[in-house]
């Protein structure tokens, strides 16, 4: 009995350790629970039914980001918004609007209210009158106008409409106040509408897939087979492109292949089905106006490479359309694309079908004269009357393969009021946002109405393709109380103003001049992207979005009027194509086999069948984990003609080749320096190994070890998430047990044995 209770003494420690392991133990099993019982999210549950529709409420915050601020006592403003395509108004529009004025502390009365009118603002849409708020008090006031429904039976020319707002106020000029008043986002249309069929009238491309202006914007989803050919996949490209390039990438744009495709899907996009009428089945489906019959289309008087191009409204969905762009051969899908990427499509016998028979890959201009006025490139002369800061531009076109010379210049015709504060009036002229010059406006020019000054354009300043030109007129009167109706405040752009523009043939050497630090040039040197090529890794969805998303860049980018990029797989880059393109090649290097053939001359090159770069020698050498997720991207002169560049965007898995595409997109391409990249998420490392000196890159790196974290990628249901401190926690508890039952046993040992000593010294020697 003794020794079992000397036993038990030895436990007591025990059990209380015990049950906080157990409690850890329970903790775990319950974390492990909870995570296995985690629903999917919700993005990936199917949902049925049509999108969800806009009411008729339109607040200001749809169209514009922030209040428009006016200034008393006269300043005017405007927005622009279009209606979406599967609206037809109904009687009953309002205006409401919420605004606040604010004035001089000593000018306001207590209460804030005034005797009489502090001034108004005269409300416009498309220039016709609506109404008319009186500013009464320094306050936040609301007013509702009617609108009538004829005013939008007329939209502008550029099929927007125009509502602007007009502040007077004679009162702060008797009183000599400043008034400031602030229209609030919070303002908002009520625009009673029923939804109809959108138009699929081609004469209205790129609507209704791509509205400027408006306040609703549907994705557009890009459909092409499961196994696509090299060509359908560069008409893909070529979509992506395109549609950058008309909407300045403000439509949101997607690539999927028919397997994957979700009813979500169907449900909520505009679609772009591409591909061969014998491998894009889900075409069938449809009610085509040219449908296809055994796997191809019947067209009389045409060619079987004749691009055919169809809109349609969609069965899934009655707000959205269906785009086909197609044909019987690979070179018709092509050309289809080509066409589609235009903005522009001729239909024939039916208003949504369009067959193309040509496509010039060279941009079809008029011979550019080496003077061109203003009324020659299609420009009136122009009149700026706005209180403050006045906007104008023009467009002018540069070929591809030609620049202008030094001898360049923009010879501006100009007339001004002489009501004017000379000190703060003048005008800036700027080329693609690149200010070349600047006059100011003065009462020896006023005397004059038509004053000469002239910009010389560096050619430096221009691209291949659409250049803008753009003039900002500052006029601010000389007593900011005359009245607008004297139109006292004015400039004039004379049309007679001239554009020099002498041409020579642009010389480039990429390996000299190029590095990351340059892209996206010498890709948009050709504003069509002809001389541009996309190698991409066979059978990867993933890879094919990333570079579809960089498409779309490069189009909004080289601002082309038509694209004629080309699109080839690693396993199947001809010999007889290698030495004609700029290349961009993007998937993992191991499934890349031409990267292989280039291997020797990639700044970071890699280990046959390897997807770890051997990186150069950095300022810094790390120790990274090979298995840890890293994005390339690398640039070098192209082996096959070295006036041309290949540029990799590659990565160990695929996380790492969508974080190394996604750096060839502005603004995370402003990262990117040197020949050489490493990229961890938003984390980049830069090197250039044609300097003698290795620099780290423009984005700076914390000091010790760079850990590079490979995400975790789930395709079902999530792995059991187990918080990160229990493990750890685990260990120390383990720990601290033994410590404990070993302190324990060696105490109760220490005491057993002084407890002998006494008991042995009372027994008595036989």
């Amino acid at each position: 009995m003794k020794e079992e209770a000397m036993f038990i003494n030895k436990l007591k420690p025990v059990p209380a350790c015990l049950v906080f392991l157990g409690l850890l133990l329970g903790a775990v099993n319950s974390a492990s629970a909870r995570s296995a019982s985690l629903e999917l999210p919700e993005s990936l549950v199917q949902v049925s039914g049509n999108a969800a529709q806009t009411g008729d409420l339109v607040a200001f915050s749809q169209i514009i980001t922030s209040d428009i601020m006016l200034n008393g006592p006269f300043d005017g403003a405007s927005i622009y918004f279009s209606l979406p395509a599967n609206w037809r108004l109904t009687p009953g529009a309002q205006l409401n609007l919420s605004m606040t004025s604010t004035f001089n502390q000593n000018t306001q009365i207590a209460s804030g209210t005034f005797h009489g009118s502090a001034g108004s603002i005269t409300v416009f849409l498309n220039n016709v009158v609506i109404g008319v708020a009186s500013i009464q008090s320094a306050e936040e006031a609301n007013f509702q106008f009617q609108i009538p429904p004829e005013i939008f039976d007329v939209p502008r020319t550029d099929g927007l409409y125009q509502l602007r707002f007009l502040l007077e106020s004679g009162w702060a000029c008797d009183f000599d106040e400043n008034m400031l008043v602030a229209i609030h986002t919070s303002s908002s249309m009520i625009l009673p509408h029923e939804s109809v069929l959108p138009d699929t009238n081609l004469v209205n491309f790129p609507s209704p897939i791509y509205q400027d202006g408006s306040f609703i914007t549907i994705p557009m989803l890009v459909v092409i087979p499961d196994q696509p050919t090299a060509a359908e996949l560069q008409s893909a490209m070529t979509i992506a492109a395109g549609f950058g390039n008309l909407s300045s990438r403000r439509l949101v744009t997607d690539l999927n292949t028919v397997g994957h495709l979700t009813s979500e899907q169907l449900q909520n996009n505009n679609l772009v089905l591409i591909g061969k009428a014998a491998t894009l089945p889900v075409s069938n489906q449809l009610n085509l106006p040219l449908p296809a019959a055994n796997g191809a289309y019947s067209n009389s008087g045409g060619n079987p490479d004749d691009g055919v191009v169809q809109l349609i409204n969609s069965p899934w969905s009655e707000d959205k359309v269906v785009l086909v762009v197609s044909g019987n051969t690979d070179a018709a899908v092509i050309k289809a694309a080509q066409a589609v990427s235009t903005g522009i499509l001729r239909s024939g016998a039916s208003p949504n079908v369009s067959l193309v028979d040509v496509v010039r890959t060279t941009p079809v201009s008029a011979s550019l004269h080496v003077d061109q006025t203003l009324t020659d490139m299609g420009y009136g002369g122009k009149e700026l009357k706005d209180v403050g800061l006045n906007y104008t531009g023009y467009i002018f076109y540069i070929p591809p393969g030609q620049t202008i010379t030094k001898d360049a210049y923009f010879e501006l015709q100009y007339g001004h009021s002489a009501l004017l504060q000379y000190d703060r009036a003048g005008i800036v002229v700027s080329v693609n946002g690149k200010p070349i010059g600047s006059i100011s406006l003065t009462e020896e020019s006023a005397h004059q109405a038509i004053n000469l000054a002239r910009f010389s354009i560096p050619p430096s300043a221009v691209i291949t393709g659409n250049n803008a030109l753009e003039l900002k007129v500052n006029l601010i009167p000389v007593d900011r109380c005359i009245n607008p109706d004297l139109d006292g405040v004015y400039a004039n752009i004379w049309p007679e103003s001239n554009l020099h523009l002498p041409l020579e043939a642009a010389v480039t050497n990429p390996t000299a001049n190029y590095d990351l630090i340059s892209y996206p040039a010498p890709f948009i040197y050709d504003s069509t992207l002809g001389s541009t090529a996309f190698v991409l890794q066979r059978d990867d969805l993933s890879s094919w979005r990333d570079v579809f998303s960089v498409a779309s860049y490069m189009g909004d980018r080289s601002n082309g009027p038509v694209t004629t990029l080309s699109t080839f797989f690693a396993d199947e880059l001809p010999e007889t194509e290698r030495s004609k393109y700029n290349f961009i090649m993007v998937g993992r290097p191991s499934q890349l086999p031409v990267v292989n053939e280039i291997n020797n001359f990639l700044p970071a090159p890699f280990d046959l069948g390897q997807d770890v770069a051997i990186e150069p020698e950095m300022q810094v050498k790390y120790r990274i984990d090979p298995k840890a997720t890293a994005g390339y991207v690398e640039m070098l002169s192209s082996p096959w003609n070295g006036d041309n560049i290949i540029l990799l965007a590659v990565g160990n898995d695929t996380q790492g080749v969508t974080w190394a595409a996604s750096h060839l997109i502005e603004p995370s391409s402003w990262t990117l320096a040197g020949n050489f990249a490493v990229i961890n998420d938003q984390q980049v490392y830069t090197a250039n190994t044609h300097m003698t000196t290795i620099t780290p890159g423009i984005v700076p790196t914390q000091a010790g070890v760079l850990e590079v974290v490979p995400p975790s990628i789930q395709t079902g249901v999530p792995a059991p998430y187990l918080p990160t401190w229990i493990f750890p926690a685990l260990i120390v508890s383990v720990v601290l047990i033994l410590l404990t039952i070993i302190i324990a046993i060696s105490i109760s040992w220490s005491r057993n044995r002084a407890g002998r000593k006494p008991v042995a010294s009372k027994i008595k020697p036989k």
